[in-house]
């Protein structure tokens, strides 16, 4: 698995692959603004060799969509090599992702260009996903800001003592 430049390649077709996934890093039941997530793919039964092209995306991925780390490829599993065969790959690619500002948002698709060995360049799309960020709730009672709260002290006790007097 390599990066490549495509400009001297063959083109080849668009393929349709499926679903994209939205993983967050920290696990939660909401997505609160600053939260990081993996937006990427799965791959699965890559041959070896295979050459991979990731769009040049800045800092933003879309508007208050922005982007914490670059693409990354990880080869999640690899079988043997069969006599005369190249071993096959399950490979997860991405982006890691974050927003500040509370929201729906609707991610665009992800599309990466693959060459195989034969040259041939496919570009592989993969559907988009729907994000909704949320913030901290506010006290709707009260509307006071809290204070934040002091340390708590607890007695000390004879067992943390008896050491030092003994």
């Amino acid at each position: 698995m390599m990066l490549m430049s495509v400009a001297a390649s063959a083109q080849g077709k668009v393929v349709q692959m499926g679903k994209s996934f939205l993983q967050p890093l920290q696990e939660r039941d909401s997505v609160l603004i600053a939260d990081q997530l993996f937006y990427g793919f799965d791959l699965e039964q890559v041959e070896e060799g295979t050459q991979f092209a990731f769009p040049q995306i800045e800092d933003t991925l879309m508007t208050n969509i922005r982007i914490v780390k670059q693409w990354q490829m990880d080869t999640l599993k690899a079988s043997k090599a069969k006599k005369g065969q190249p071993r096959k790959l399950d490979l997860r690619g991405g982006l890691t992702i974050t927003s500040f500002d509370e929201g729906i948002y609707y991610l665009p698709p992800l599309a990466v260009q693959r060459m195989s060995k034969d040259g041939v360049v496919d570009t592989l799309v993969f559907d988009p996903q729907k994000i909704e960020i949320k913030t901290m709730p506010v006290d709707t009672a009260t509307f006071k800001p809290h204070d934040i709260k002091g340390q708590i002290r607890y007695p000390v006790t004879f067992r943390e003592v008896a050491p030092w007097v003994a």
